[in-house]
């Protein structure tokens, strides 16, 4: 890769600009972990069938389901087409319940190793228009642990054809003739593309060009 890129890099004219990006590091896959299974196991997820066919096969009295990759839903009333969670306190008691309980998974030959090392709550990591379409939770594995979102699996952990999985540390940024060594936010890629083709920001954006562009 180092090679193709340095080729396409001396193939370029001078003015032309060269941007790539990572968006993710990568890791070793240890352990595939599968939350609903636990959800199943505590009650918080009922199935009309098991294993289910599809959402549908959701049971009505069901508080939570996660979703790859690790976006836990919780079947808030006025949202979900047959919600049982009322908004406010029980939705809050539960997302700390949830919170405290998937925390302390671990697994089996390493009892001390939280598997999940962070758990978001939405409006942390989400804001705009939409924010209540977002995931109630969103689970963060350490590094080595993916968390998918099956809800037939009968064990909370496995392993597949896979032998790695993505990280959301360790992403990288080159832009040719400017130094990238501070660090900077994925959400101003969109305006620095638009500041070098000379096209005028939308309104709408809550970010800015990257700061070694407006120096």
């Amino acid at each position: 890769m180092d090679t193709i890129i340095g080729e396409l890099v001396d193939s370029l004219p001078k003015h032309c600009h060269l941007l790539i990006m990572a968006d993710h590091g990568f890791c070793a896959l240890k352990q595939e972990v599968f939350p609903n299974t636990w959800l199943k196991e505590k009650g918080y997820l009922k199935l009309k069938k098991d294993p289910p066919g599809s959402f549908s096969d959701i049971h009505p009295e069901s508080k939570a389901f996660v979703l790859d990759p690790g976006r836990l839903c919780i079947n808030l009333k006025g949202r979900m087409p047959s919600g049982c969670v009322e908004p406010g306190k029980e939705y809050e008691a539960l997302r700390k319940e949830l919170t405290e309980g998937l925390m302390g998974i671990r697994y089996p030959s390493a009892p001390s190793t939280p598997i999940i090392e962070q758990i978001f709550r939405k409006e942390e990591i989400f804001s705009g228009p939409y924010l209540n379409r977002a995931p109630d939770l969103v689970l963060h594995g350490l590094p080595g642990y993916d968390i998918k979102g099956s809800m037939s699996k009968e064990s909370l952990f496995g392993k597949g054809k896979f032998t790695g999985m993505h990280t959301y540390a360790d992403a990288f940024l080159y832009l040719r003739g400017h130094d990238m060594n501070s660090n900077y936010s994925i959400v101003d890629l969109a305006p620095s593309i638009l500041h070098l083709m000379n096209i005028p920001l939308p309104s709408h954006f809550d970010s800015q060009p990257f700061s070694v562009l407006l120096q």
